[in-house]
Parts: structure tokens; C-alpha cells; sequence
């Protein structure tokens, strides 16, 4: 169980990690005015959303249930920092700044 718990906490933060990516290019093209690849990115973030959630959820509940602090801080960290991405994404981001 110990194995599944770090394997799952390893798999969320790479999918997390993919949507800071997308989060950051959304940002970084609309402040460039590159709209193209403004919608690019932005409709990959918002597809994408959901892909990272399903795992952040069930490496929080395994490293719960394993007990074990240093993973459960990780993923409430890596959960947080996502939902504020998202936050950020869809409020600031996707919003025209021109």
C-alpha cells in the first residue's frame, strides 16, 4: 500500500505539473498577445483540468491512509498550488488583456 501511495503521489505531481505548464503558456501568450497559441493553451488547460484532479484526490486519500505526513503534505501543497493555477487560468489568464 506504502508503494501505491508514493507511485500516485509521483503520477499527480507530474500531471500537476503539466497544468502549471499549460497554466503558465496561457499566461505568458496572452501578456505576448499571441493569440493563436493563446487559445491553444487555454482550451488544453481547461480540457486538461480534470486529467490531474482524479489522481491528486486518491494520492491524498492514500497517503491518508497510510499516515504518512511528508507525502500528505506534498499532495495538499501540489493541491492547492493546482487550484490556484486554476483560479488564476480562468479568472485572469483567459481574459483578454488587450
Amino acid at each position: 500500500m506504502k508503494k501505491a501511495a508514493k507511485a500516485l503521489t509521483i503520477i499527480s505531481c507530474i500531471l500537476s505539473g503539466m497544468l502549471w505548464l499549460l497554466g503558465i503558456l496561457t499566461l505568458l501568450f496572452n501578456i505576448l498577445g499571441l493569440w493563436g497559441p493563446w487559445h491553444l493553451a487555454g482550451f488544453g488547460f481547461i480540457f486538461f483540468i480534470p486529467v490531474p484532479i482524479v489522481p491528486a484526490i486518491l494520492s491524498i486519500i492514500f497517503s491518508c491512509i497510510q499516515k504518512d505526513k511528508k507525502l500528505m503534505i506534498l499532495n495538499s501543497v501540489s493541491a492547492a498550488v493546482s487550484i490556484g493555477f486554476i483560479f488564476l487560468t480562468v479568472f485572469v489568464s483567459s481574459t483578454w488583456f488587450w
